[in-house]
């Protein structure tokens, strides 16, 4: 699945934690955060980096063209949106950007999560909203319970699909 001149989308990249492996597996990356200090340390941490394009927006104002992407991901960052109708949105619009035979990647936060992790407001997603979230996709979900973060627990979903 990995070859040359494939394209990938990081939604809501942070500092670019995600970024090494898509670059090692020969994507060119877009990387894309509504934080203007998030993008500068992305571009820090892999200066010189051709096959990088760093998006500084909300996902809101994003746009691109049509079958653009082969992969789309985000790694708990869409739920930061401040209600269920705006991921909704974004996920379909990720459905026109898709390549036909392209992949999307959620991590999304569920119950039980301690939200003191986020500095911002957090949807945490059912299992009846990921249904919502991938109408129009083949997808598969695997839920992951309790992993702990010092004192903090975390449970989400994750979700790997492609277009019907």
């Amino acid at each position: 699945y990995h070859q040359p001149g494939r394209r990938a989308l990081d939604l809501g990249c942070g500092v670019g934690a995600n970024i090494g492996l898509l670059l090692n597996n020969s994507f060119e990356v877009y990387a894309n955060d509504c934080s203007k200090t998030a993008i500068e340390k992305t571009l820090r941490n892999y200066p010189d980096e051709d096959s990088l394009h760093t998006i500084t927006s909300s996902f809101e104002d994003l746009s691109f063209n049509d079958k653009f992407f082969d992969l789309i991901l985000s790694i708990a960052s869409i739920e930061q949106l401040p209600s269920f109708e705006m991921i909704l949105s974004l996920v379909q619009k990720t459905r026109t950007w898709l390549k036909p035979d392209g992949r999307v990647f959620f991590r999304m936060l569920t119950e039980p999560t301690d939200k003191r992790l986020f500095r911002a407001p957090v949807l945490l997603v059912t299992e009846d909203g990921i249904a919502k979230l991938m109408d129009g996709f083949d997808y598969k979900t695997v839920r992951v319970k309790g992993v702990t973060l010092g004192e903090l627990e975390v449970s989400h979903f994750l979700v790997i699909g492609r277009l019907k």
